[in-house]
């Protein structure tokens, strides 16, 4: 595989993953609005904190260090309530929010619908 083959394969798979970023974001938004409802709470905790750390550990491959920096912060700020398995306090609710909407940011105006 030649230096421009191997160049145009990463970037189609960096679009690919900027592509679903939307998605992805729909999940984490739709996942913490179960949260906040008491809706299934420890299982949706578990899959936000399992959303985030995949974006975490994979988005600066993609070339989206901002967008993996604030998916690792959202994940620490979650984590202590994942092992506890409690819904976190209307202050840690309003901390989380705030990282959160830093993830949409983050992503860049092309990840929303």
């Amino acid at each position: 595989m030649s230096d421009d083959e191997l160049r145009r394969m990463l970037a189609a798979v960096s679009a690919e993953f900027r592509a679903g970023m939307p998605a992805r974001l729909a999940t984490i938004d739709a996942l913490w609005g179960r949260i906040l409802r008491g809706d299934e709470t420890s299982t949706a905790l578990d899959e936000l904190v399992r959303a985030l750390h995949v974006i975490a550990g994979s988005a600066g491959t993609f070339g989206a260090e901002a967008f993996g920096r604030a998916a690792a912060a959202a994940e620490a700020a979650l984590d202590p309530y994942r092992d506890s398995r409690q819904l976190p306090n209307a202050a840690a609710q309003a901390e989380i929010a705030q990282l959160l909407e830093a993830l949409h940011q983050s992503a860049g105006p092309d990840a929303h619908d």
